[in-house]
């Protein structure tokens, strides 16, 4: 259902952009990918989130190359299970996607800081 959007835009973590704003331009596609999210993914469940936003962007973006994204996430990965950190610092959140990537390989007493800037 749309439950976690409607709270979301309750608490006011997602509004509407300023038709003014320079990225009032994506707040369309953001915001289907998260209702995309909200009505296909498992509540609670980050590979089922993923794999919701996986199958968003496959179909937003058919072109030739715009499949570096899923080659960055696999890169991302190997990294952190390589590494094996126990913190992370992500500056630079947009959808998530790639704090969920970190976020799934971290132990379990693992800490993840994101930082985004929301324009």
């Amino acid at each position: 259902g749309t439950r976690g959007l409607v709270n979301a835009e309750t608490m006011g973590t997602v509004m509407r952009v300023d038709q003014g704003k320079w990225s009032a331009f994506m707040f369309g596609r953001e915001r289907q990918l998260l209702i995309h999210v909200v009505n296909t993914a498992e509540e609670g469940n980050a590979e089922s989130v993923m794999s919701a936003m996986d199958t968003f962007w496959n179909e937003t973006f058919k072109m030739e190359g715009t499949d570096s994204w899923s080659i960055r996430g696999d890169l991302i990965d190997r990294v952190i299970k390589d590494k094996k950190p126990r913190r992370c610092m992500e500056i630079g959140t947009y959808c998530g996607y790639s704090s969920l990537r970190i976020a799934r390989n971290l132990p379990a007493e693992g800490l993840l800081v994101s930082i985004g800037l929301d324009p």
